[in-house]
């Protein structure tokens, strides 16, 4: 109970409780939030700042006037003081210190006190030696018989008992003797007078403190906005008409004479909207006096209704605060009683027990020494019994047992007369001893006994003092839990005070505000009505010139600008009056052309073989001095023909003979000097010797070649230019003329550079007022561009194949060349007989030994024993790839080698050497080193001195005198050849465990291809099976002539005129399987796809197959197979059903058990990859076009374009517009040239408006 006292005042001085012992002057802090003393608490003065107006619109966030500001740091200072309170433990703690103690307290503090002595009680032992002593001594004292009738019947004639009674007495003093300080201590009274008496301190009461003043809240509301921000945007109004006209490089001249309705009625509406109406203004500041009033006095309601609520708050607070501390105090005396009364249990209950046991003690005494004591007593008796027997029967003999004393009759007499002999007296003697040694047992298990209880007794005080003191222990616990359970509760309510007043502090602030922004946003709705009410024929007006006059101006300028930005300055000349502008540019355009047709000769003069050279590709001309000339005309010719100083000799072999032709080429006798000519010129070198046989050439085909250019190209050409150049009356149209005239210039600006230049340098000449320079810088142009106009017109014109009709005239006299060529190498022959002859021509016929191929492991043999650079062995090493060791060079010079990549053998063995991974490769790799250095080379510079000494011997033979020498030097290198030999097979087994990094053997297996179509003839999948480096039953090729796919004809749009085609330049004739890896071109391995999925099969599928091509990966076999998963339906167009909507491509590796290529293994490594594409129709789909489509066909920005095909190829197909421009500004998000974005952006949003372009 002292702990349980000494407990509760620990808990009073804790740090944790002791809050309140701090000086209350000093800011205290609380669980949540500051804690202010209660005299703290002081009203808030009003505040009776005036209101004053304030310069140009305010925020509508009321936290951005300092006013505001101000007054809510007021309005929180009032709340920071209303949610003052004490901390929640010190209102706890004198709630507990105010709880009444229980009635037995004290009592139960005795209680538990006298346990206390009871548990410092030892038990005593019950001394059994003394006791032993005594009851021997007892025993020694027992009565002997006196004659022979007592000893007989011993058991009548001794006082066995009267001792045992005796001892009993003794057995209970050594008993009550351990336990008396126990049963003492048991037995005593608690003392309740020595307990102290516990204080109980008076309930404290709440402190609510005064009610808090209202602040004024005027200064913090809007005031009147300035003339700055009502009257002055009225009149920018007005304003901003002619502003968005100069803006736009709109004039009310080119208005009124635009000749289109929708410009001249924008005038109208501009002119009709010049009026202002004041009353609306007026009107405004009345309106806004009143809502200001209003505001004000609503807002300083709301904050005496808050301000009120918040010292409600506060007081209830507090109250409920008041109430939880009677209720702790409750709880507190409640939990005082519990404990004293289960104290006064425990008590009770140890002591009735230990009671119990030492009651229990006497009796179980007792009860055990009367059981010793007849045992004892029955053991002596029944021993004096035995022993006299023994001894009457020893004295008497056998017939006194048999028949009683009269057998022995004399002997008995004496006996009685004489008393009991000393031998009997013994028996008595030994009796006694073993009555104590029986007794003995009983006293031991009397002393354990006794020893045994008293501990039990021992025990249990112990328990009830544990019980008491685990008991006494919660007391502190129980009722700090008490306290924590009442600082909680008590702090959720002051934090409900806290919350309350916060919440009416900050609904204060929230609803001062929303009055605040409130009455902005009315006044800036009724500022917004005025404007729009005074706007009126002002913004219709604008409306109509964005609509009907700006929109279509920016178009024509931005399209204008995009097209002509090399000439920006004349553009604001074609937009200030197009109409004539376009007229002017026709004039000069149109004449430039026409003369240029007039001219044609003289321009065809220059140009007309460059266009030549670039339609041949692959053919290059070295341009003659005059190309006019019948000289240059044959040059050009046969240059055409290929009829180069190689075809020249080309033909001489065939009717010479090679060999010849090898002597004559390089001969420089007299009457041969025109060979050296023609090698130098070529067929040029031989226009002195064919001239007069060739004079009809400039008809025949120069004159044939220009009327072909002049006629069916230039002039049909300039008619087709010149169709486009009608002149318009209206400004729109006059427009759209000017920029598709640009734009057929400007799309092909690639192929007629000059023209372009021309054309623009023209647009600069007409915007600055010079019109008759553009007609001469057109026609100059045209002929500085011939080499790229004549492809250019003829493909205007849809003329195919322009450059075989030109090539069709120059081949007709191939022939005749040929021959004359012919006649000209049998005239040389002619003229060299004598040469020929003094040179032996044909009869030099030198030899070539041919090396057989051996078999794997077979050594080839030299011939004749001696060539020992000839031996090779093929064999295959641990990787399974077959090498073959063999010799380079000959005599002293051969060195050995090894392949597959011929290399020395010890650069091999070095390279493997750097590669082997384990111990056992290095070690491998160590052993053939070895033999290499220790037994071939030396053989080898053995049979190499053998053969230089054999070489000299014989060259100095004459007349046979070194015939023995050579012959033995020969057996000598045969002999050391074998050795040789067998160093070779040696070297080549130890090989064969060494890893060569140096490639491997190119597979023999040839590639097996299949096909399946459907009924319609549709190409459905082709299989590569296996597919290897190596061509097997199909060849691949380009797409052969007449064989095309179903559907090409709608795909090339055939029968359509060039300038009317949609899919032009979009299709291709795709292979299912790629030519490169055998794919035929022919129908059922085509299928009409765009470009760019051609571009995307190679780039993420084809390349995978083209690894079997690679040098060093032709020992590869794959599996490749290309499957159309789908056909488009012919449900819009029955074309439809030819183009494949999905390609899948698969691919796989052949690889056996042991990580070979092999053709019999098993599928590893495989791959696939599923393509799509659009259907061939209107709309295009972006993601068929390429980046010259786009531009062509979209008119994009070429570098839009490249942008759009570099993202689509980086992260797949555009799905949909959104994702297209989502992605496409993130590819723009880090670039500088955003603009490109911008216009690329509205660009294709156009497109999809008008259904010209989709996803």
């Amino acid at each position: 109970m002292e702990e349980q006292a000494a407990a509760h005042q620990q808990n009073k001085k804790s740090p944790e409780t002791n809050a309140e012992t701090k000086s209350p002057g000093k800011k205290q802090i609380s669980d949540k939030g500051d804690i202010v003393s209660t005299d703290q608490l002081q009203p808030v003065n009003p505040d009776k700042a005036p209101v004053e107006e304030v310069d140009p619109a305010p925020s509508a966030n009321a936290h951005s006037n300092p006013g505001f500001t101000e007054l809510s740091g007021k309005i929180s200072s009032t709340a920071k003081l209303q949610k003052q309170h004490e901390p929640s433990h010190k209102a706890t703690n004198d709630a507990q210190a105010a709880a009444p103690s229980p009635s037995n307290e004290r009592q139960s503090m005795a209680q538990a006190s006298q346990i206390n002595v009871m548990g410092a009680k030892e038990a005593g032992m019950f001394k059994r030696e003394d006791f032993k002593a005594l009851l021997s001594a007892k025993i020694h004292s027992i009565q002997l018989p006196k004659n022979e009738e007592q000893a007989d019947e011993f058991e009548k004639h001794n006082n066995i008992n009267e001792v045992n009674q005796k001892a009993v007495g003794d057995v209970k003093r050594e008993k009550n003797a351990a336990a008396n300080d126990i049963a003492s201590a048991t037995a005593a009274k608690p003392d309740i007078a020595a307990q102290p008496h516990r204080p109980v301190a008076k309930m404290p009461t709440p402190n609510i403190g005064k009610a808090p003043s209202t602040p004024n809240v005027a200064k913090a509301m809007p005031v009147k906005r300035t003339a700055a921000s009502v009257e002055q945007p009225i009149k920018q109004q007005t304003a901003s008409i002619d502003s968005e006209m100069k803006a736009n490089g709109v004039t009310d001249k080119m208005l009124a004479n635009s000749n289109e309705p929708s410009f001249t009625d924008a005038l109208d509406q501009k002119n009709n909207a010049k009026a202002q109406s004041v009353e609306a203004t007026h009107q405004f500041r009345d309106n806004e006096a009143k809502e200001l009033s209003k505001t004000r006095s609503d807002a300083q309601a709301q904050a005496v209704n808050h301000i009120s609520g918040m010292h409600g708050a506060r007081k209830g607070g507090l109250g409920n605060v008041h109430g939880d501390q009677q209720q702790t105090s409750a709880k507190d005396s409640q939990k005082r009683k519990e404990i004293a009364d289960h104290i006064n249990g425990i008590y009770v209950s140890s002591k009735a027990d230990v009671d119990v046991i030492l009651n229990n003690l006497d009796t179980t005494v007792a009860k055990k020494f009367d059981e010793g004591s007849r045992e004892s007593k029955k053991a002596f008796e029944a021993h004096v019994d035995r022993e006299m027997k023994a001894y009457k029967k020893k004295r008497y003999g056998d017939a006194y047992a048999d028949y009683g004393a009269l057998a022995a009759a004399g002997k008995w007499i004496w006996d009685k007369l004489t008393g009991l002999p000393e031998e009997v007296n013994k028996f008595f003697d030994s009796g006694k001893d073993l009555y104590i040694k029986v007794m003995d047992k009983f006293i031991d298990q009397i002393a354990t006994h006794v020893t045994t209880q008293l501990n039990a007794a021992k025990t249990r005080i112990a328990k009830g003092k544990k019980d008491v003191q685990t008991y006494v222990d919660s007391l502190s616990p129980s009722l700090r839990k008490i306290g924590k359970e009442a600082i909680a509760e008590i702090q959720s309510k002051f934090n409900a005070l806290e919350e309350s007043v916060n919440s009416k502090k900050d609904a204060l602030i929230d609803v001062l505000a929303k009055k605040y922004a409130d009455n902005i946003a009315s006044i800036d709705t009724r500022i917004a009505d005025l404007k729009a009410q005074n706007s009126g024929l002002i913004n219709k007006a604008l409306d109509v010139l964005k609509t009907s006059v700006f929109a279509i101006i920016i178009e024509i300028k931005n399209t204008l600008t995009n097209l002509l930005s090399g000439v920006i300055s004349a553009i604001q000349a074609i937009i200030m009056d197009p109409i004539g502008f376009f007229k002017n540019l026709i004039a000069g355009v149109s004449q430039g052309f026409t003369n240029f047709g007039t001219n044609i000769w003289t321009h065809l003069k220059t140009g007309f073989f460059g266009w030549l050279t670039g339609a041949m590709k692959g053919i290059s001309f070295t341009m003659p001095e005059d190309v006019f000339s019948l000289k240059g005309i044959f040059s050009i010719t046969t240059q055409v023909l290929g009829l180069t100083w190689d075809g020249i000799r080309s033909i001489g072999a065939r009717v010479i003979g090679e060999p010849v032709m090898k002597v004559l080429e390089t001969a420089s006798e007299k009457g041969l000097e025109i060979i050296p000519i023609v090698r130098k010129d070529g067929a040029a070198g031989l226009w002195e010797y064919l001239k007069d046989q060739f004079a009809d050439l400039k008809a025949t085909v120069m004159d044939a070649m220009m009327d072909i250019i002049q006629t069916q190209v230039i002039q049909a050409g300039i008619k087709w230019v010149m169709g486009l150049m009608t002149p318009v009356g209206a400004f729109i149209k006059a427009a759209m003329a000017i920029i598709d005239m640009v734009k057929f210039f400007i799309q092909r600006a690639a192929q007629i550079m000059e023209l372009v230049k021309a054309f623009t340098d023209s647009i600069k000449a007409i915007a600055s007022g010079n019109v008759s320079a553009v007609a001469k810088s057109i026609e100059n142009a045209l002929g500085r561009a011939v080499p790229v106009l004549i492809g250019f017109l003829a493909s205007l014109l849809g003329i195919g194949g322009l450059a075989d009709k030109i090539l069709g005239v120059i081949r007709k006299i191939r022939q005749r060349i040929e021959n004359a060529i012919v006649k000209f190498w049998n005239f040389i022959k002619g003229k060299a007989k004598g040469l020929l002859g003094k040179m032996g021509v044909g009869k030099f016929n030198a030899n070539k030994k041919d090396k057989k191929e051996k078999k794997i492991g077979e050594h080839g043999k030299a011939s004749k024993g001696t060539e020992w650079w000839n031996d090779e062995i093929i064999f295959k090493n641990i990787e399974n790839v077959n090498h073959k060791l063999y010799f380079k060079g000959e005599g002293e010079n051969a060195k050995l080698y090894m392949q597959s990549t011929p290399n020395y053998v010890i650069n091999h063995l070095n390279k493997a050497k750097e590669v082997a991974q384990t111990a056992s490769e290095r070690k491998n790799v160590e052993a053939g080193i070895t033999h290499y250095k220790n037994v071939l080379m030396p053989l080898n510079d053995k049979l190499s001195r053998l053969e230089n000494d054999r070489i000299k011997l014989t060259k100095d033979n004459k007349d046979g005198k070194n015939n023995a020498k050579i012959t033995a030097k020969e057996k000598s290198i045969s002999e050391q050849n074998e050795l040789q030999d067998k160093a070779l097979e040696k070297l080549s087994i130890l090989f064969q465990a060494i890893k060569f990094d140096d490639g491997v053997q190119p597979t023999t297996v040839k590639t097996f291809v299949t096909s399946k179509q459907d009924s319609m003839g549709r190409a459905l999948e082709v299989e590569a099976n296996p597919l290897t480096w190596m061509p097997g039953n199909t060849k691949g090729s380009p797409p052969r002539d007449g064989q095309s796919p179903l559907g090409w004809n709608h795909a090339t749009e055939k029968g359509v005129k060039k300038e009317n085609k949609i899919r032009d330049l979009i299709y291709i004739r795709g292979h299912l399987l790629n030519d490169n890896i055998h794919g035929p071109g022919v129908s059922w391995n085509l299928v009409p796809i765009t470009r760019v999925m051609n571009s995307n099969m190679e780039e993420h599928a084809e390349k995978k197959g083209k690894q079997v091509l690679e040098e060093n990966q032709r020992h590869r076999i794959m599996w490749y197979k290309t499957t159309i998963e789908e056909y488009y339906d012919a449900s819009k167009n029955e074309n439809d059903q030819y183009f494949p909507k999905r390609i899948r491509v698969e691919w796989a590796e052949y690889i056996n058990k042991d990580g070979n290529y092999d053709v019999n293994g098993v599928k590893t490594n495989p791959g696939i990859k599923v393509f799509e594409q659009g259907k061939p129709a209107m709309p295009y789909n972006i993601n068929d076009l390429g980046e010259k489509l786009l531009v062509d066909k979209l008119n994009l920005n070429p570098k839009f374009a490249k942008a759009v095909t570099e993202e689509r190829k980086n992260n797949g197909m555009f799905e949909r517009i959104d994702f297209f421009e989502e992605r496409m500004t993130n590819y723009y998000a880090n670039r500088k040239d955003k603009e490109v974005l911008d216009f690329g952006l509205t660009t294709i949003d156009d497109l999809r408006k008008i259904d010209k372009i989709t996803f």
